[in-house]
């Protein structure tokens, strides 16, 4: 009898958020990998870190500055949305409808109506808030036991711990095949459980690090936000002055988290619809606009410590804060909100983690369809396939 068990668990990545009332957010989960097993360490868990607070004194120069001393005691999650938002949302059966209202870089009143598809927008609302490792693990468990149940000799049981970690326990008559069974059930529950995790909104990234597939939510939110991107603009001009317009409209929205309340994963249309979301759900829905407006935009997603921005491929001016090098930079962009900075500022400690080669993440989001993607994955599948 053979078994396979994981490792120790990996520390937690760092986090910072700022006191209730700063009107400045910055603070996401930390998705981080624990479980490594002997042959393909795929089986990660989430952590979350303590909070530790920052001040405001870091901001540049002429940028928005905080409202009040008092708001560090007595501001509200209420008072966290920009002044003189609205948002209503009616269900027409197979479509929603959302009215929306917030003030601009110029504090104009600015008015937008969203159409939606009903299913999509509760197909977002489902994705569950933090990666269903759980789930995935006892569902690849059962996909491994039904597929090696002792047909070739050897029997392969699976057993999934709460942390998203599996264990195999193989019974035959000779070693060599208890062996290689064992490494066909491995990479077989892998698949299974990164196809889980792809179902339900998450993937798996380099270092066993589980997180939010805000490519896929980007692509899939995109063709329904291409109304909303031509009412906040107009994306044949200056594509820097369009993405201020669409950054205020995403800062306007309310910032979903607090020390008493964890941050929460949510895809475009669930942002839009709940009017509410945290810094990398935020960062997404921006991103999602960003794209419906320009198909082929070199965007990216940013994660340093306890935090996620977005990148552009915007002109770059004198002041901006940017990530990458050469015709690869991309201007960094701060959609959490709800003050309006511009394109090209970011918080100072996100400079410091982006400048920093190990403190920072760049996923770049792909233009690839969803069709080219599952084609490419169902080659691959059939490749292991083959080979086992």
């Amino acid at each position: 009898m053979s078994r396979i068990s994981p490792s120790a668990a990996s520390a937690p990545l760092p986090r910072f958020d700022r006191p209730a009332g700063l009107r400045f957010h910055s603070g996401t989960r930390a998705l981080v990998g624990a479980g490594r097993r002997a042959a393909d360490p795929r089986h990660p868990v989430t952590k979350r870190s303590d909070a530790a607070a920052s001040t405001g004194a870091d901001r540049i120069p002429g940028e928005p500055m905080l409202s009040s001393l008092l708001a560090l005691t007595f501001a509200t999650h209420a008072a966290l949305a920009a002044p003189g938002t609205r948002h209503t949302v009616t269900d027409h059966g197979d479509a929603v409808v959302i009215d929306l209202a917030w003030r601009d870089r110029k504090r104009r009143r600015r008015d937008a109506t969203v159409l939606l598809p009903s299913a999509d927008v509760e197909a977002a609302r489902r994705v569950p808030a933090r990666a269903p490792l759980r789930k995935a693990a006892v569902s690849a468990a059962k996909a491994v036991e039904a597929r090696f149940d002792g047909d070739d000799g050897v029997t392969v049981s699976a057993r999934a711990r709460n942390n998203g970690e599996l264990v195999f326990t193989a019974k035959g008559h000779d070693m060599a095949s208890i062996n290689r069974a064992l490494h066909d059930a491995e990479v077989y529950g892998d698949a299974q459980m990164e196809a889980y995790l792809r179902a339900h909104g998450y993937r798996t990234f380099a270092g066993d690090v589980v997180g939010p597939d805000h490519d896929a939510a980007i692509r899939d939110a995109a063709p329904h936000l291409q109304d909303l991107a031509r009412s906040l603009g107009d994306p044949r001009g200056d594509r820097r002055r369009y993405a201020n317009q669409v950054l205020a409209f995403v800062q306007s929205i309310p910032y979903e988290g607090t020390r008493t309340s964890p941050d929460t994963w949510k895809p475009p249309l669930a942002v839009l619809a709940d009017h509410e979301g945290d810094c990398d759900s935020k960062v997404t829905l921006f991103l999602a606009i960003m794209r419906a407006a320009y198909p082929k935009m070199d965007m990216a997603v940013v994660h340093v410590p306890g935090h996620a921005l977005a990148a552009i491929d915007v002109e770059v001016g004198d002041k901006d804060a940017t990530v990458g090098r050469g015709e690869r930079r991309l201007v960094l962009v701060e959609p959490v909100g709800p003050d309006l900075a511009r394109v090209g500022w970011v918080e100072k400690r996100s400079q410091r983690a982006v400048a920093k080669k190990r403190k920072h993440t760049v996923r770049r989001v792909q233009t690839t369809t969803r069709a080219q993607l599952a084609a490419d994955e169902l080659a691959l599948d059939k490749v292991h396939l083959a080979a086992w």
